[in-house]
């Protein structure tokens, strides 16, 4: 069978068009979804003939093989991301990378109990008579 794109307006495998490397779908069902969320067909199903070509990669996606071809790196996760020109806006939609999970953060010390605890305050009343003695000495 003939590797055609799956992707809207994409003519890819068809005849009258150049021969271009198409990739099968990821077996990861995360991914396998973002990449079916960007083929953007009613009633799409994915079967063991579904492709996308090499046109809708950017070039982070893509390494070049031993024997010269290109072929997807798959330790980047890919996600076809390029629109065929001319396709309409509401035609085409727009799959965005997963986030990174955030550095470990490191929280400072509340400077508000520390202030209580070093002056035993208790209350808001205990607040402006510690502050009125560590400003102006007052007893």
């Amino acid at each position: 069978m003939v590797n055609k794109c799956c992707v809207v307006n994409c003519k890819t495998g068809y005849k009258g068009s150049p021969r271009k490397p198409c990739f099968k779908f990821p077996i990861d069902s995360d991914l396998r979804d973002r990449w079916a969320k960007f083929v953007n067909r009613k009633d799409f199903s994915i079967t063991e003939y579904s492709r996308v070509c090499i046109d809708h990669f950017e070039e982070d996606f893509l390494k070049t093989t031993p024997s010269g071809n290109l072929a997807l790196d798959w330790s980047t996760s890919p996600v076809p991301t390029i629109s065929v020109p001319g396709t309409p806006q509401s035609l085409t939609t727009v799959v965005k990378q997963p986030r990174r999970n955030p550095p470990v953060r490191i929280f400072q010390p509340d400077e508000q109990q520390s202030f209580n605890i070093r002056y035993g305050v208790t209350s808001l009343d205990d607040v402006t008579t510690t502050l009125a003695v560590l400003e102006f000495g007052l007893c």
